[in-house]
C-alpha cells in the first residue's frame, strides 16, 4: 500500500467522520490525489464513506451505522452544542419527554470541547480535542 493510502487510513482511524475536504486539508493532498486513494481504500474494505447533511464521512470499517451517523451529527457545531446542553442539562420540564440521548460514559460517539469534535475509543466524553468542526 502506498505511503498516502497508510496516511489516509491512519488519520480516519483517529478522526473517524472526518469529511473529504478536511481530509484533503489535513494531509495536504490534491483533490484528485485524495479520490485515487480513497477509492482504492473502499475497493479494499480499509474505509467506508458515509454521505450525510451534504457531506460525504470517511470511518473506518468497524463503525456501523448508528455510530457513523452520530459522529457526523456531533462534528456539526450546532447539534454538537444541542446535544452537549442537552446531557449537561437534563430534560426539559415540557410534557413531552425528550428522546433518549447516548450518555458520556456508556455510547458510542465522539470526544468534543467547545470548538470541536472527534471520535475516540468509541465512548463519549469531554475533552480538548482538536480536530476541525464538520
Amino acid at each position: 500500500m502506498s505511503d498516502h493510502r497508510d496516511r489516509i487510513v491512519s488519520h480516519v482511524d483517529t478522526h473517524p467522520g472526518v469529511h473529504f475536504n478536511e481530509l484533503g486539508r489535513e494531509l495536504d493532498l490534491a483533490t484528485g490525489q485524495l479520490q485515487y486513494h480513497l477509492g482504492e481504500l473502499r475497493r479494499a474494505d480499509r474505509v467506508v464513506a458515509e454521505s450525510l447533511y451534504g457531506r460525504t464521512h470517511y470511518y473506518t470499517p468497524e463503525y456501523d451505522e448508528w455510530e457513523r451517523t452520530a459522529v457526523a451529527v456531533v462534528r456539526r457545531e450546532t447539534a454538537r452544542d444541542v446535544v452537549l446542553y442537552l446531557v449537561e442539562s437534563g430534560p426539559s420540564s415540557g410534557r413531552v419527554p425528550p428522546p433518549r440521548w447516548p450518555t458520556p460514559s456508556t455510547s458510542p460517539g465522539a470526544r468534543w470541547s467547545g470548538t470541536s469534535a472527534t471520535c475516540t475509543n468509541r465512548r463519549w466524553s469531554r475533552s480538548a480535542a482538536t480536530s476541525a468542526d464538520g
